[in-house]
């Protein structure tokens, strides 16, 4: 199934959340149980030039993610860095996956300087980096004039969200989640551990979870003002399933 790249303009659509309910039993502590490696992206290799080979990883650079004015990316100390000055949006996505039945999902990542001001419970929807999994075929969206979308989870580090608190999109109310894992002190990496298909099940409702589709990773620094900084870094992602 082929997602077309204007489904991924929903990351746009960060205003008008409501917050959710603590599911804290979809999160996993310091370890996992044994799984079955489905899917590995690593950062922690990739060379220069950056733009090229991450188009050559499979990943497609959208929005301000090209512009080095905007964004900029760097390769330091095994990890993929992504910092900004002043307002940005950008993302870069990996289409056309088939992951079946993933229950486990773990991303090794951190953040450098968080955006000044951002503060989801308070409509403040902006994040260093943010990575959204998306499942399945596409469904219309809320309103006529956006687009429609897969079901997706975005999940972000954040320094003053409450972790493993969702967010519900009012624009997309019955298709998109989001979700703090971490509040990490600035330049401290962390592994963020989440039960996918648990989280699934809790957020969406009793339904079967269709197999991921897509990743997308995102900046967005919405309002900030000339000169006001955001810089986070990811290592790796992955997708398993245990028994």
């Amino acid at each position: 199934m082929r997602i077309d790249t204007s489904l991924f303009l929903l990351v746009l659509l960060h205003m008008c959340l409501a917050p959710g309910i603590l599911y804290g039993q979809a999160f996993y502590g310091s370890g996992l149980p044994a799984a079955t490696s489905l899917l590995a992206i690593d950062f922690s290799t990739l060379p220069a030039p950056l733009h090229k080979n991450l188009v050559n990883f499979g990943f497609a650079l959208e929005k301000q993610m090209q512009d080095e004015n905007k964004i900029h990316l760097a390769s330091e100390n095994g990890r993929l860095k992504i910092s900004t000055s002043g307002q940005a949006f950008g993302f870069m996505v990996k289409k056309d996956l088939h992951v079946d039945q993933p229950n486990q999902l773990e991303i090794e990542w951190g953040v450098d300087t968080y955006p000044p001001g951002a503060d989801w419970r308070y409509g403040n929807n902006y994040e260093p980096l943010m990575v959204i999994l998306f499942f399945g075929e596409v469904l219309p969206s809320n309103h006529l004039f956006l687009p429609n979308t897969p079901l997706f989870i975005g999940m972000f580090l954040g320094r003053n969200e409450p972790p493993q608190q969702p967010y519900t999109s009012k624009n997309y109310s019955k298709t998109g989640r989001y979700v703090c894992l971490g509040n990490p002190e600035p330049g401290q990496v962390i592994t963020s551990r989440l039960d996918i298909a648990k989280a699934f099940h809790l957020w969406f409702g009793d339904r079967e979870m269709p197999p991921v589709t897509g990743i997308a990773i995102e900046v967005d620094t919405g309002e900030l003002a000339f000169g006001e900084r955001s810089s986070a870094f990811i290592k790796s992602i992955s997708l398993g399933r245990a028994d």
